[in-house]
């Protein structure tokens, strides 16, 4: 059963977090780290299921939740960065000829989600060897059997986005230290973990303004299409994946 599916006071779907649309620049750092939370509670649905099959539930979560660090910049640093981010918006939305490459460092993605009190300490992103690597902790409470249990793991996605879909899938997770086994994780890695964000129409929307997202070191960066379609494809609201 995917967590997803009924959420709890700390799942947050995609469409329910939706940012203001005067302020496009909120999408992009309200959904960076949403969308890996809700890949995040994904994983834990797909793999919980397997445990709770296997009576293994136990095994596999806590009785409470881990510590997860968060980073909080400065007051007048934080306002520059969303400040950047809200002109990205505009312009990729005004003018995207005028567009460069947004580049984000974990460090920055983390200091916006320590901005949403719903992801605060639920989340932490690193970026390791051309992946994205989340320290996460996630109630289980939606599991059958799961009452009063939590997810705490190190997940690895690799991710990438190619003319306005994005890809997240799972590498690899860890659980009290130990690999989950492979077994486990090739049930889900197949799934393309971001799709559920293409329900939102306004975050499909603009998604398709971007030609492809790449790890570039320690960065994460966003390159905007140089030319829109007047009628994305995503904004549908269906995955075209």
């Amino acid at each position: 059963m995917s967590m997803t599916s009924q959420p709890s006071d700390t799942e947050i779907p995609a469409s329910a977090n939706a940012p203001p649309r005067h302020q496009p620049g909120c999408w992009i750092y309200g959904c960076l780290g949403l969308v890996f939370f809700s890949s995040a509670t994904l994983v834990c649905g797909g793999l919980g299921a397997y445990w709770y099959f296997k009576d293994q539930v136990e095994k596999y979560t806590a009785s409470e939740p881990v510590l997860i660090p968060s980073i909080q910049y400065a007051p007048e640093k934080i306002k520059q960065l969303e400040t950047h981010l809200e002109t990205f918006a505009k312009t990729v939305e005004s003018a995207p000829t005028e567009a460069q490459d947004l580049v984000l460092s974990s460090d920055d993605i983390n200091a916006l989600i320590s901005r949403n009190e719903k992801l605060k300490g639920k989340v932490h992103l690193a970026i390791r060897d051309g992946q994205m690597v989340g320290d996460i902790s996630v109630p289980m409470d939606n599991l059958p059997g799961g009452s009063g249990r939590y997810f705490n793991a190190k997940v690895t996605f690799h991710v990438s986005l190619e003319n306005g879909v994005l890809i997240i899938t799972l590498s690899n997770a860890e659980v009290k230290g130990e690999p989950v086994p492979q077994s486990m994780v090739d049930a889900i890695a197949n799934k393309n973990l971001a799709k559920e964000i293409y329900k939102d129409p306004e975050a499909a929307k603009w998604l398709s303004r971007f030609e492809r997202l790449r790890i570039d070191k320690d960065r994460l960066v966003l390159t905007p299409r140089q030319q829109l379609d007047p009628d994305p494809v995503q904004a549908s609201g269906e995955p075209p994946i």
